[in-house]
């Protein structure tokens, strides 16, 4: 996630998306990452996915595009949903910013809200690693 370009060895499986699903999305995307490689699809595990289900199924491949690293909403009265980093790790979250802290929002109420203070020198767009624009739950 820290990376401009997947490297050959990173690579564990390969799907093929219909460039008409991805080529209309809109681009936001911080200085750092503008010239990375666009579009990464995880597969996403139990414990990234339980906040988020049913939205997002333990195994699903979750299309992420890293060329949207913005707070604006994607839709207007529609929450966007991020990949973001947290620690070493990635979670699947609603955002909003506020006081100098990333507010990471569950879907689901049983998993608590969790806050990630940033320090003076970071902004919001140094943890969201990409925009969710696509969830594939079956191959």
């Amino acid at each position: 996630m820290d990376e401009a370009l997947v490297r050959p060895g990173s690579v564990i499986e390969t799907i093929h998306v219909s460039a008409s699903r991805l080529q209309d999305n809109r681009a936001r995307p911080s200085v750092k990452c503008a010239h990375w490689q666009r579009f990464l699809a995880v597969r996403a595990d139990a414990q990234q996915t339980a906040a988020m289900d049913p939205m997002i199924a333990a195994g699903a491949i979750v299309v992420l595009d890293r060329h949207y690293n913005s707070l604006a909403p994607y839709r207007a009265h529609q929450l966007t949903l991020y990949a973001v980093r947290c620690g070493a790790g990635l979670v699947f979250r609603y955002l909003e910013f506020d006081d100098g802290r990333l507010i990471l929002r569950p879907l689901s109420l049983a998993f608590p809200v969790q806050l990630l203070a940033l320090e003076s020198h970071e902004t919001p767009a140094d943890f969201i690693v990409g925009r969710v624009c696509l969830v594939v739950s079956e191959l």
